[in-house]
């Protein structure tokens, strides 16, 4: 049994997931606007998934913007229907070709940075 329990449904999150949807279709027609609108809500949702994948927030920022590349690269392939937009969001971003930063790399980026 999990201990994770899920957020119950709200109006507030239904109308939350109808949006983000709605921006992800327009994304796929090619409305830049939307992409933009997309970016300012879901950015700390994106950056936290990558979190695990850059020491610096520097390298951060770099692979947010590749993660939005490929969302409004596939975005014309989303298909409401079959998965939540999250979940296709959080896919997407989990997709971006970025190295995982070692501990040894980054020891050494500081000792030089120090130096």
């Amino acid at each position: 049994m999990s201990t994770i329990a899920l957020a119950p449904q709200t109006p507030a999150a239904d109308q939350y997931h109808g949006f983000v949807t709605h921006l992800v279709i327009r994304c796929g027609r090619g409305d830049e606007t939307a992409l933009a609108d997309l970016f300012d809500l879901t950015f700390f949702f994106v950056a936290a998934s990558l979190r695990r994948t850059s020491l610096s927030p520097t390298g951060i920022n770099e692979e947010v913007v590749k993660a939005f590349r490929r969302i409004w690269r596939h975005s014309a392939d989303y298909q409401p229907h079959e998965q939540d937009v999250l979940a296709w969001i959080f896919d997407q971003t989990l997709s971006v070709d970025v190295p995982v930063r070692g501990l040894a790399q980054y020891r050494a980026q500081r000792g030089a940075a120090t130096a």
